[in-house]
């Protein structure tokens, strides 16, 4: 009498029940790495719109309002010439005050809003950027 060789239904089982366990561990992780990713690149883009704010009000001793889609440009001069480029996915929104400036970045792959508040009426730390519903 001949054995076949082979896996028994139990073992596939077994084998299925780990992969599902392993899945459920690693996929979470996962997506909690990428939302970081692109909660970094919406912090760094609005690092370097407070920078180009600031360039805009050394030369024009005011701030300006600006609102950027995702991977789009901004006159912030009204020159002609793009001042700033958003990252891909990255959406920004500069509100001008006489004191100083709010601005918003936002990325499409994360539920997340970024802000920074310059002016002498932020809530919080003035210039830090912070997490929020709403600046």
């Amino acid at each position: 009498m001949q054995r076949k060789q082979g896996f028994s239904m139990i073992e596939l089982l077994i084998v299925i029940v780990i992969l599902g366990i392993l899945a459920a561990v690693v996929v979470p992780s996962f997506l909690n790495v990428k939302t970081k990713g692109f909660d970094s690149a919406a912090k760094a883009d609005l690092r370097n719109m407070i920078a180009s704010q600031e360039n805009y009000f050394s030369e024009q001793q005011a701030y300006t309002d600006v609102t950027i889609s995702a991977g789009g440009g901004g006159d912030l001069n009204g020159d002609g010439t793009e001042d700033f480029r958003a990252s891909q996915g990255v959406s920004l929104g500069a509100t001008a005050y006489t004191d100083g400036f709010q601005i918003t970045a936002t990325h499409f792959g994360s539920p997340n809003i970024w802000c920074v508040n310059s002016s002498s009426g932020a809530s919080g730390a003035a210039g830090s950027i912070r997490k929020a519903t709403s600046c």
